[in-house]
């Protein structure tokens, strides 16, 4: 059987006069040596002396007894861990596996710094994606507001947990997106489980109150589609003072003549010269082999709103990046233009936002100009798995998409 024991030896006596304290690990008549992090003196120590023939030699015994305490609660931790956690399975492993092992499990369980908040952080860090991470990071915050700490220890995290963390969510006002925020909790926590447990050797160190855990459904999203009328109301209204509504009420039609084209592309777009823009999708391209690429011909409605916010330098093919910091920026000063612009009198749609121009462009294509489902969402260069093999043979048709805008622009004339 496995057999342990605290040693000093005083052939390892540092230069300061200091020797080390090991564990010795006896299995299979092998002996290996776990280093710990104490250093002793000669007063901490018990000299033994033996006389083997014509020779003394020297056997040093620790008398210190935190230290003898600490170490006798470290081995008492890898008997158990010998015991419950290996059984049968410690015959396959050599003294040095086993050696290891001890190590591995018992760091584990000293690190204090393993803990919802740190490992998040940590997974922000090395997340690629930008739209996962902001999502890391926006649910982190919310955690850390429930909890109202910046140290949230994973054995908090149980089945009540999670059920209040979900009202907390409803209470904040986030019903719409409760699932997502949920969906991306139980991502993170399942990282860790994959980070901190050995199945094999059954340490779980990280447990999973999702087993029972109910998800909240996935509310469909809220249409958001205006009438044809008021589509026109908004390219037509004369009486915008602010400079914000009127970039609003622009970059809303401009989204509108271009298929849908949202702030982050009209931010970062690239200078390009012709009847086209052609452009990776910014919300999708990491997602998708194609990079969510599109071209949308330039009708004739966009060209005069193009030429009044195009860039002069011709870094990018609008000016807005000298106007705001990101498009984040950007996206947020269009979207508190359009809440005013909303509640003209004219007008009066309270809840006006710019995505209000995506929504309305596919459902009059679809209602009112009878353009097929596959050519509306080919259109708004979305993504379907199910036909992600027959896209790969598939030669792009940029016409479709032509043809789709031409008719619904024609439907909003007069």
């Amino acid at each position: 059987m496995a057999t342990f024991k605290i040693c000093v030896f005083g052939h390892q006596q540092r230069i300061d006069g200091k020797f080390p304290v090991s564990i010795r690990v006896t299995w299979k008549r092998k002996q290996v040596y776990i280093s710990t992090e104490y250093y002793v003196s000669l007063k901490q120590l018990k000299i033994i002396k033996h006389n083997i023939g014509d020779e003394i030699k020297n056997e040093y015994e620790l008398k210190d007894n935190f230290i003898i305490k600490e170490l006798l609660n470290r081995i008492s931790i890898y008997e158990d861990l010998k015991v419950k956690k290996l059984g049968s399975r410690i015959d396959s492993m050599s003294a040095k596996e086993l050696a290891d092992y001890f190590v591995i499990q018992t760091s584990k369980k000293q690190d204090e710094n393993i803990d919802l908040v740190s490992f998040t952080n940590e997974l922000i860090s090395k997340t690629k994606n930008k739209g996962t991470s902001d999502m890391f990071f926006y649910t982190l915050g919310h955690l850390k507001k429930f909890t109202k700490s910046e140290k949230i220890p994973f054995s908090f995290i149980t089945l009540k947990f999670l059920k209040d963390f979900e009202g907390h969510l409803y209470n904040e006002g986030v019903r719409q997106g409760i699932h997502n925020y949920m969906r991306t909790f139980r991502t993170i926590l399942y990282a860790a489980r994959d980070t901190y447990n050995d199945e094999e050797t059954g340490d779980i160190q990280i447990l999973n109150p999702f087993k029972k855990y109910e998800m909240p459904l996935l509310r469909t999203p809220e249409k958001r589609a205006l009438l044809i009328e008021q589509i026109k109301t908004i390219r037509d209204i004369d009486n915008l003072t602010k400079p914000r509504e009127i970039i609003s009420r622009d970059l809303f039609m401009l989204s509108f003549y271009l298929v849908g084209m949202n702030t982050a592309d009209f931010y970062n777009l690239e200078y390009q010269e012709g009847e086209r823009l052609s452009y990776y999708r910014t919300k999708t391209t990491n997602r998708r082999q194609d990079g969510a690429y599109i071209s949308i011909k330039i009708e004739p409605e966009a060209l005069p709103l193009i030429e009044k916010y195009k860039d002069p330098d011709k870094k990018r093919m609008f000016n807005f990046y000298n106007r705001y910091a990101d498009f984040k920026a950007l996206n947020k000063a269009i979207n508190q233009g359009l809440k005013d612009v909303g509640k003209n009198d004219k007008i009066k749609i309270p809840d006006l936002t710019f995505y209000h121009a995506r929504h309305s462009w596919a459902t009059i294509g679809r209602n009112d100009c009878m353009i097929s489902k596959d050519d509306i969402h080919e259109s708004l260069n979305h993504s379907d798995r199910d036909m992600k093999i027959t896209d790969g043979y598939i030669k792009k048709d940029w016409s479709v998409i032509d043809r789709a805008n031409r008719a619904i622009l024609d439907k909003i004339k007069g």
